[in-house]
């Protein structure tokens, strides 16, 4: 003989299994909005870490699986870095990086000068490299020209990004793709331009004129300490190198 359950003892059990389910459905909200804390804590940590609450104002919100930063940071790098710490603290959410640049206040002509500064006092900067920047209205820089280790024009993109005022970098420097006469030029010249007595010194490969050699067309850049020696460097390549074709893009240093 089956056992009869009342209606009442069925509402109760209907009201038990009621509970039990929405216990487990807060619960797990609960565990949400605790996963949800100890997300925006890690990033703000990370943040820390990376000296970004300094002398900024950045704001993390995390729901429904989601990272918002916003705010304002002083340049672009620090906007940049501030998404990667999002990216590796929350892993499996979406980021949104909705930080804004404060505005720095300077010409396209001072952040370009910022730039090439930054560029010049890098140990990454070597007399086989030879880099310009141009900077847009926009406040878009686009860094130009040749490096001889591919990596070094990662280095210099970072430089400009850490500018105040850049809200974008373009990097269209080439790699210089060597051959062998392009090597035994390029070791050549720099011979020719840094053993002289009365030539430039440098140190670690870094100096103020610099060398790029491409299918055996030689460019001089970079900065030299009078006008005179804009062409004397030129003859000076011109008549030990005679089978080489020169382009001259000397400038005299800035006092």
């Amino acid at each position: 003989m089956k056992n009869k359950v009342s209606p009442g003892m069925r509402i109760i059990v209907s009201f038990l299994a009621l509970a039990v389910l929405c216990g487990g459905t807060f619960l797990a909200a609960g565990q949400d909005k605790s996963s949800d804390a100890a997300v925006q804590g890690r990033i703000e940590g990370k943040l820390k870490q990376h000296g970004l609450l300094v002398g900024n104002d950045i704001q993390v919100s995390v729901a429904d699986k989601a990272v918002t930063l916003s705010g304002t940071v002083r340049t672009l790098a620090q906007k940049e870095q501030a998404g990667r710490d999002a990216l590796s603290a929350a892993k499996g959410y979406k980021i949104v990086n909705s930080i804004a640049l404060a505005e720095a206040g300077r010409s396209p002509q001072q952040i370009g000068e910022g730039i090439m500064s930054g560029i010049e006092k890098s140990t990454s900067y070597a007399i086989f490299d030879l880099v310009g920047v141009a900077v847009s209205g926009q406040r878009v820089a686009t860094l130009k020209g040749w490096v001889y280790y591919p990596w070094h024009a990662a280095e210099f993109v970072k430089i400009a990004a850490a500018q105040p005022g850049v809200v974008k970098v373009e990097n269209e420097i080439k790699p210089l793709l060597t051959t062998d006469i392009d090597s035994s030029l390029r070791l050549q010249i720099a011979r020719l331009i840094y053993t002289r007595p009365t030539g430039p010194s440098f140190a670690r490969m870094n100096g103020p004129v610099h060398i790029v050699v491409f299918n055996t067309v030689v460019t001089l850049g970079g900065t030299v300490d009078k006008e005179s020696d804009i062409d004397g460097y030129e003859r000076l390549v011109r008549s030990s190198v005679p089978s080489v074709s020169v382009v001259n893009a000397l400038q005299v240093k800035k006092r």
